[in-house]
């Protein structure tokens, strides 16, 4: 079974299958992958590198 996709003016096809029977991938090695495909995004979402006021320690700071 085939889907058709179009994002961005980019068309693709995108077909379901399963992995063969006696291949031993696991989820460390599926996300390596993914990790080093054009597929992996990490930047868009990106802001800053602050911590918002809720995750600042305060202990010690107690009156």
């Amino acid at each position: 079974m085939s889907s058709t996709y179009v994002i961005n003016g980019v068309t693709y096809l995108v077909d379901a299958q399963f992995e063969p029977a006696g291949k031993k991938t696991t989820l460390a090695d599926r996300l390596k992958h993914y990790i080093k495909s054009d597929f992996a995004d990490f930047t868009n979402h990106y802001k800053g590198d602050k911590m918002t006021s809720e995750y600042v320690l305060t202990a010690g700071k107690e009156k």
